[in-house]
Formats: C-alpha cells, structure tokens, sequence
C-alpha cells in the first residue's frame, strides 16, 4: 500500500497537476517503475496513473499500466506470488532477487482479494484494460521497435482471452507471430548476404 507521505506528496501533485515540473513527473515515473519491478504493484499504480495525461501519447505508460492492471485484477491466476526484492543487471543477463514465500495465516485477507478491491478503487475493469490495449496497440502499430509491438500484441491477446473474445485474441496471435517471422526473415537475409 502507499505509504502516507507518498499518498499526500501524490495527492498534493494531482490537484495541481499542471504545476509539476518535468523533474517531479519523471521522478514518479521512475518510482512508479521501480515499484512495479518490485511488485508493489498498488504503489506502482498510484505513482503511474496519475501521469497519463502527461505520457498519453506515449506507449509505454500504456504497457505499464495494463501490466499493473493485468496482475492486480487477474492475481489469482498468477502461479508465482514471490516479491521481487532487487534486480541487478538489464536484459537476458539480469539477476531477480526474489523474497521467500511468506506462509500467510488464516485470519489475513488473501492477496488476490486486496489486489481486486485496489483495481476496484481505481477504476481498473476489463473494459478499461480492453480500451487500453486498443489505445497500446495503435500506438505502436507504427513503432520502429519490435519488441514493444509484440509486447503490446501479447498484453491485448491475454486481455482478450480473459474477456472470452477468443476470435479476436487469436487473431492477436497470429498478428505477433508474423512479427517474428519478420524478424527472422530478416535476420536469414541479413545472414545470406
């Protein structure tokens, strides 16, 4: 949960948005992505959210959203519940330095029900995360960046598939696997030459 002073800090900076200097909107985004990293996903989301009108026409506010979104209204569904406590390094050769898991007692509410009653409050439904990843997916069909397009066609065929549009879900997964035949294609022509 936000702790008190972020909560009033954010709180202070929501009501006059407009008088954020660029420093403190790229210091919440940055704690915001830390704290998604760490998944703190509920802080993630309080730091995150409020940046939208700053970064809407930036993709990856969107992606972070619908990631926090994704794991806070789906919780239950997710088989590995373990913190992350540090990351160290970037890309295939990082190391996550995950907290044991804590043997929760009976009378503390479980997690998944917490997380919902958090999306809840912040507005986060299906619907929403379906509107996002429309709004995702036109942001980046253009995108010189791969990568980002296929985590985009992936967050929207997951959000699909839970919302039971299996057409449109696998018509998304078809979509990402001619975005990596692509790649391929041209890394077989990169290699003939």
């Amino acid at each position: 949960m936000p702790t008190r002073s972020a909560s009033s800090s954010l709180s202070k900076c929501l009501e006059k948005h407009q008088e954020l200097t660029v420093d403190q909107v790229f210091s919440l985004y940055r704690k915001g992505v830390t704290e998604q990293r760490k998944g703190n996903f509920p802080l993630a989301l309080h730091c995150l959210q409020p940046l939208i009108p700053f970064f809407r026409n930036t993709p990856l506010i969107w992606l972070r959203i619908i990631e926090i979104g994704i794991r806070l209204l789906y919780h239950k569904d997710n088989i590995n519940d373990a913190r992350i406590v540090d990351v160290y390094g970037s890309g295939r050769t990082r190391r996550v330095i995950l907290a044991p898991k804590r043997s929760s007692s009976s009378s503390d509410p479980p997690l998944s029900a917490l997380y919902a009653q958090i999306a809840d409050q912040a507005g986060i439904t299906e619907d929403y995360l379906e509107s996002i990843s429309g709004i995702l997916l036109s942001l980046t069909r253009k995108s010189l960046d791969k990568k980002l397009r296929v985590a985009s066609l992936s967050l929207a065929a997951y959000v699909a598939l839970k919302m039971g549009r299996y057409h449109y879900a696998a018509d998304l997964a078809h979509r990402m696997i001619d975005e990596e035949e692509t790649t391929e294609d041209g890394s077989m022509m990169a290699l003939m030459s």
